[in-house]
C-alpha cells in the first residue's frame, strides 16, 4: 500500500460569484519553477474550486477538451477513502483568462468518475466534469484535441498549472495566473523505481524525470491540469497531472531524484467518449517529431514516498 501525504488544510473565508468574473484573494505569487502564459495561449486550462466546508476549499485544474466537458484528476473529486468530496453544488469551474482574478465561472452540471479508480493505489486517475456549454471564443475559450502518438523516453512535454511555486507553500504562494514549463519523460527502468506497475508513457501513466529538468515540475493545486505535446506547433492534451514521488523521501516539487505520474489520457477515450456521447477531437495524423535529448541518466534507486498535487485550503 501506498504511503499517501496531502497538504494540510488551511482554513479561508472566499466569496463566490457565479457567472461572473470572480475575484482573487491571493496575492501576486512569485514564479520560481515556470513562466507566465502569455495572455491568450493555452485558452482551455481552467481552474477547479471544490467546497469542503464553509471555511475550506480543494483546488485543482482542468481542461476543456469540448464545449461542455472539462477533464481532470479522480482524486481531486473523491477522498482516500473513496468518498465523494465534489457534487455539483460544489464545484465551481474558473475560465477565460489566465489571470485567476480576470476569470469566470460556471458550475458543474454532472461529475464522472470511472469504476475502476482506486484511491488507495491512485489507478486510473481521471474524471470528467460536464458544464453548461460555453461559447468559442478565440483566445479565451477553446477546446483542446487528445494525444494518440507514441511518447519515447526523453520526450519533451509541457506542464501548466495554477497552484503552489515552492514547496510546503501556502496559500500566499499560490500562483495568481497560469504558469508553465518543460518536463522530460523518464526511462522505464527509472520509473520503475519509484513506480512498479510502470512499463512505458504509453500506458496508463506517463513518467516524467525531474533530474533532466531540475526545477521544473508541477505541485500542491496543479492536480488535474493537462499536460501538452506538440506537433508542428499544435498542442495536443497527452496527460493528466496525478501525482509525484520524491527520492529523498520528502514533500517537494521540481528537486532532482523527483518524479512525476501523469494520467495517459488517450488509455481512457472510449469511457469519456461514453459519457453523454461526448465529442472528442483526436490526433495528430501523423507521428511526432522526436530527437533523443542528450540527458544524464540517473543510476541509484530511490526509496518509495509518494504526494498528490492538490491542495486543499
Amino acid at each position: 500500500m501506498k504511503t499517501m501525504r496531502l497538504l494540510a488544510a488551511l482554513f479561508l473565508m472566499f466569496p463566490f460569484l457565479h457567472g461572473t468574473t470572480a475575484e482573487s484573494h491571493y496575492g501576486n505569487a512569485r514564479v520560481t519553477n515556470g513562466t507566465l502564459v502569455a495572455s491568450g495561449e493555452a485558452p482551455y486550462f481552467v481552474r477547479l474550486k471544490i467546497i469542503t466546508s464553509p471555511f475550506a476549499k480543494r483546488l485543482c485544474g482542468g481542461t476543456l477538451v469540448n464545449n461542455s466537458t472539462v477533464i481532470t484528476a479522480a482524486h481531486c473529486i473523491r477522498n482516500s477513502d473513496d468518498t465523494a468530496v465534489a457534487t455539483t453544488l460544489t464545484t465551481f469551474i474558473y475560465y477565460g483568462n489566465n489571470d485567476s482574478a480576470k476569470q469566470y465561472v460556471t458550475r458543474a452540471t454532472s461529475i464522472h468518475v470511472p469504476p475502476s479508480y482506486d484511491s488507495v493505489e491512485v489507478r486510473h486517475d481521471i474524471a470528467v466534469i460536464k458544464i453548461p456549454p460555453l461559447e468559442f471564443v478565440k483566445g479565451k475559450v477553446e477546446f483542446l484535441s487528445i494525444y494518440n502518438g507514441d511518447i519515447p523516453p526523453h520526450s519533451e512535454m509541457r506542464v501548466f498549472g495554477w497552484g503552489l511555486t515552492t514547496t510546503h507553500g501556502s496559500s500566499r504562494d499560490i500562483a495568481s495566473s497560469l504558469l508553465t514549463n518543460y518536463v522530460y519523460i523518464s526511462e522505464p527502468k527509472e520509473c520503475q523505481w519509484v513506480e512498479s506497475r510502470y512499463t512505458d508513457a504509453n500506458g496508463p501513466l506517463i513518467c516524467a524525470n525531474n533530474h533532466y529538468h531540475i526545477g521544473a515540475d508541477v505541485c500542491s493545486g496543479d492536480s488535474g491540469v493537462g499536460t501538452i505535446i506538440y506537433v508542428e506547433g499544435a498542442p495536443y492534451m497527452a496527460g493528466i497531472v496525478s501525482y509525484g514521488s520524491s527520492i529523498s523521501g520528502e514533500l517537494t516539487c521540481g528537486e532532482d531524484g523527483g518524479f512525476g505520474l501523469y494520467t495517459h489520457i488517450y488509455q481512457y477515450i472510449n469511457w469519456i467518449a461514453s459519457i453523454n456521447d461526448t465529442a472528442l477531437i483526436i490526433g495528430p495524423e501523423q507521428p511526432a517529431p522526436y530527437k533523443p535529448l542528450a540527458l544524464e541518466i540517473l543510476q541509484k534507486p530511490a526509496p518509495r514516498h509518494f504526494c498528490i498535487f492538490m491542495l486543499c485550503i
